[in-house]
């Protein structure tokens, strides 16, 4: 009874069912300040209510008898938009808990001391020959660049005094098409 509800609420035309996930992790704010609760139980629990949400959403589409019910196709659908919806969120989240919640005294109030960036840039570039038409035998270049940052915070916390890390890396995918111009 609950997954058909929790599919007809994320299947239906109010989009607030979309964001539960986030609604879940904003519920767990109030929670930061509790200072027993170690941090990782907030990772696992943001990643529960993303994924977790997810499967439910996922198996209640696939196993339902209803004649309203989306199926497997219908049920992809609606998971990827649930996992879109709220990817943002949920990368949001990790990241503030992890740069302003201490790990070890678990207050609130770190302070960033470093911020190193680290950028990888790989370029690819594929020359292709136009055929057919006025190009024809001009080559054009397709470049492809992946651009990779790593970040490393060194965070510091006035509470306790404690130093640590935290990384993060991301990725950018740029292309660039350089066809023959008229």
């Amino acid at each position: 009874m609950t997954l058909l509800v929790l599919l007809k609420i994320s299947a239906s035309h109010n989009l607030m069912g979309m964001f539960f996930p986030t609604i879940l992790m904003l519920a767990s704010l109030p929670f930061w300040f509790i200072k027993k609760i170690p941090n990782v139980v907030f990772s696992i629990f943001s990643t529960l209510a993303l994924f977790g949400l997810a499967a439910l959403v996922f198996i209640a589409s696939v196993t339902s008898d209803d004649v309203q019910s989306p199926g497997w196709l219908g049920g992809t659908f609606i998971v990827i938009l649930l996992l879109v919806c709220n990817s943002f969120q949920y990368l949001m989240y990790i990241r503030y808990l992890n740069t302003k919640r201490c790990p070890k005294c678990h207050a609130l109030g770190m302070q960033t001391l470093s911020k190193d960036i680290d950028t990888k840039i790989s370029t690819y570039i594929t020359t292709y020959k136009a055929e057919g038409g006025r190009h024809d035998g001009r080559t054009y270049d397709k470049i492809d660049e992946l651009i990779r940052k790593h970040i490393t915070y060194t965070l510091y916390c006035p509470k306790c005094g404690n130093i640590c890390n935290w990384e993060d890396e991301t990725e950018d995918h740029l292309k660039r098409d350089e066809r023959p111009k008229d």
